[in-house]
């Protein structure tokens, strides 16, 4: 340790009985090992001046300053990031459910609120467009092939058939499927039969047309309404409608 001149006379105070009163500095044979305090003189005009009450700092000793506000700043601006990127997730997802209830029916939403909702029913109506799609690519292909195998018969109509209409309803994965073919020239309005099949009660799901032979081949898809059709229940009979639709074709024509 080193101690300034004020402090070794107040050490010489504590200790009377010690020779350091003797000026032990003064002695040849003094060794500073030999001195029973281990004292360590500073001259005078290299130390510094130290009240009595003052200990010598060491550099070693003395406080390290920190910037203390550098972390909690750093957390501060991450907790904001954060924030704002939260902030415009949850815009784009309400920016997302509302295009989202924009594509579906009404029917499929009515007093459906929550999110979980609207998907569910997303979910069931891409299923069911689906099988609309497969259904009429089904429909598409039997045509084409009935057109194929017309064209390779050989061509025998007479005048009376080619004026004839004829209406065929089946089942489908819809609903009912009704074929109707007709002259090209002088034939069935295809407006006129869609206009009937509404009034009485049945949605028009799809309708393709293709001319076969120099007639015009209709297929209509249509989807039962779980609501009453004239009266019954959506379990129409397929031959009734094909009755009624064959009598008003035939009728019109």
């Amino acid at each position: 340790m080193d101690y300034s001149f004020d402090q070794i006379n107040d050490l010489l105070e504590m200790f009377p009985d010690t020779n350091l009163y003797d000026n032990p500095f003064l002695q040849e044979n003094y060794s500073l090992e030999n001195d029973p305090l281990h004292l360590h003189f500073i001259p005078p005009q290299n130390s510094p001046s130290i009240l009595p009450d003052q200990q010598p700092i060491h550099i070693s000793q003395a406080p390290k300053l920190k910037d203390d506000n550098r972390p909690n700043k750093a957390c501060k601006m991450k907790k904001i990031s954060h924030r704002d990127t939260e902030r415009q997730r949850r815009k784009e997802m309400a920016c997302l459910y509302r295009n989202l209830r924009s594509l579906l029916p009404v029917e499929r939403i009515k007093g459906k609120r929550s999110a979980s909702d609207h998907i569910h029913e997303t979910t069931g109506y891409i299923k069911q467009l689906q099988n609309r799609i497969e259904n009429i690519s089904n429909t598409r292909d039997r045509l084409n092939q009935q057109a194929n195998s017309r064209s390779s018969s050989p061509r025998t109509v007479e005048t009376q058939s080619c004026s004839f209409t004829s209406v065929k309803v089946r089942g489908s994965t819809v609903g009912m499927e009704v074929s109707i073919n007709t002259a090209s020239v002088g034939g069935v309005n295809l407006s006129r039969v869609l206009n009937v099949v509404n009034k009485e009660g049945y949605n028009i799901v799809a309708c393709i047309s293709a001319k076969v032979d120099g007639r015009l081949l209709h297929t209509i898809d249509i989807e039962v309404m779980q609501d009453m059709v004239r009266g019954r229940k959506s379990g129409t009979d397929p031959n009734e409608l094909q009755e009624m639709l064959a009598n008003y074709c035939n009728w019109w024509h």
